[in-house]
């Protein structure tokens, strides 16, 4: 008995294959008896035109991988087609020729044969083309319903990050003895908690905002934890102007930051230096986010999160997020890479924005 589940099911491209070639070989058989009279021909024929259409899907794969325009594909894939037709019509009548079916009638004869059979591999060529075309549509339309998913999940993890006891406590602890202490700095800590909490309340959609905006509220989050710190946490910021009007995906840069300091200020030499970096390199976007200390996770073994630091209390999940956005996103023009250098653990970001607002 054969095993039911072990048969190997066509791919869809081979069912369009057998499907379209059956198609026009019926339609051969059916309309064109007096040029193919018996079966057999026809199977040779629909044979040679399946085999011939495969170096084109070749020929239009690595043309894709390649990224060349959509012109020059249509250009290439008429040449193509027209070669092939060729190729196709000389193996066909070369064998009947061979075995005394069908004598040669000429170069005319050839010529009108060669153009009957071109459009047959242009329209091939042009139901390949379109489906892939619909296939990465639908593959982009994915990825753009996946990252506003991935968006409203940054957001709810920042309201996380924003309102877990621990932070609420310190933040109004710190303010509780500012304001006998220093009121005019209680009024500003006040000022900084409540534009950082607003910031989270962003419109649910929205996927990605100007750098400046979610460097401003980085700023008001460490504004709050050097109350908290003192002169244990010291923050420096060199961003570049040009750097603050290109998009990011919103909230993309705060699980970084507050990993900088959670982590930084466990393994750091008093102070803690927090260092918040970005420029422009034509059309990318360069973001480094450092704090002195040690590396605490192992990216080899599957201990880190991808941040130098190890996976607890939720970060790892907030960093697992900026790397599925950022593929989401920017496939394949963006770099995320975390390490150590000269006792900085740093996290660099780098994408293709397509340069200014």
């Amino acid at each position: 008995m054969t095993d039911g589940s072990s048969t190997s099911k066509l791919t869809p491209f081979w069912t369009a294959q057998l499907l379209g070639w059956g198609a026009y070989g019926l339609a051969k058989y059916a309309l064109a008896r007096a040029q193919y009279p018996s079966a057999g021909r026809v199977l040779l024929l629909v044979a040679i035109g399946l085999v011939i259409s495969l170096p084109l899907r070749l020929l239009f794969r690595r043309l894709r991988s390649s990224g060349v325009s959509q012109p020059t594909t249509i250009a290439i894939a008429a040449a193509a087609s027209f070669a092939l037709a060729n190729v196709w019509l000389l193996f066909y009548d070369g064998l009947l020729h061979w075995y005394g079916s069908l004598p040669f009638e000429g170069w005319d004869s050839y010529s009108k044969g060669v153009l009957n059979k071109t459009p047959v591999l242009l329209a091939w060529s042009a139901l390949y083309l379109g489906l892939k075309h619909r296939q990465d549509l639908l593959a982009e339309r994915e990825r753009a319903l996946r990252a506003t998913d991935l968006a409203k999940e940054a957001q709810l993890e920042m309201l996380r990050y924003q309102l877990q006891p621990h932070f609420l406590f310190n933040a109004l602890n710190s303010l509780r003895a500012l304001i006998a202490e220093d009121p005019a700095k209680a009024r500003a800590m006040v000022t900084e908690l409540s534009g950082f909490l607003r910031y989270s309340l962003l419109p649910l959609g929205t996927t990605d905002v100007g750098l400046g905006e979610e460097i401003a509220s980085i700023r008001r989050y460490l504004a709050l934890e050097q109350v908290r710190f003192e002169e244990r946490l010291q923050v420096d910021f060199q961003i570049e102007e040009a750097a603050e009007t290109r998009r990011v995906p919103s909230f993309l840069l705060h699980p970084l930051a507050e990993n900088a300091v959670k982590y930084g200020i466990r393994t750091s030499p008093v102070p803690l230096k927090v260092r918040i970096s970005a420029r422009t390199d034509g059309d990318r976007l360069l973001v480094e986010i450092a704090n002195t200390g040690r590396w605490c996770g192992d990216r080899h073994n599957g201990t880190g999160n991808g941040s130098g630091h190890p996976i607890d209390d939720g970060a790892g999940v907030g960093l697992v997020n900026v790397r599925e956005r950022l593929e989401r996103l920017y496939p394949g023009r963006h770099r995320f890479e975390v390490g150590q250098e000269d006792g900085w653990v740093k996290a660099r970001i780098e994408i293709e924005t397509g340069g200014p607002e």
